[in-house]
């Protein structure tokens, strides 16, 4: 990204996309495309940047439309822009990716569910 720092990179594209969809006269996105990865993040959102400070889980969940600034030190890259819950809800279509180092992940969370350690989940991928 051109803009430094990441945060400022956020800021700037949650305003290019709140603005986006008021001009368009919208309130979410058309599609919102996801990759569940092996470390269990999803969208960028990695459990390592959230389990550091309590307050990123409640902007990561929050209803608002939000852009995020994550990392995290398990991938190339540390730095990641992403868009929170309250976006990818409102998108009227979802895509999750689910691949063969994710399907590590989503079998450990529906080993989860089934020791009860988490709510039941709603579906399961293909």
């Amino acid at each position: 990204t051109k803009l430094q720092p990441i945060e400022q990179c956020g800021a700037d594209f949650q305003q290019r996309l709140l603005q986006f969809f008021k001009s368009r006269g919208v309130d979410g996105p058309h599609l919102v495309a996801l990759t569940l990865e092996s470390d269990r993040s999803i969208a960028g959102v990695f459990p390592d940047w959230y389990r550091e400070r309590p307050d990123r889980w409640s902007e990561a969940i929050s209803k608002s439309l939000k852009v995020l600034s994550t990392e995290s030190s398990n991938f190339d890259f540390a730095n990641h822009v992403s868009i929170n819950l309250g976006v990818i809800r409102r998108s009227r279509h979802i895509v999750v990716n689910v691949n063969e180092s994710s399907d590590t992940a989503w079998r450990d969370v529906v080993a989860k569910f089934e020791a009860e350690e988490l709510p039941k989940p709603r579906s399961s991928p293909p």
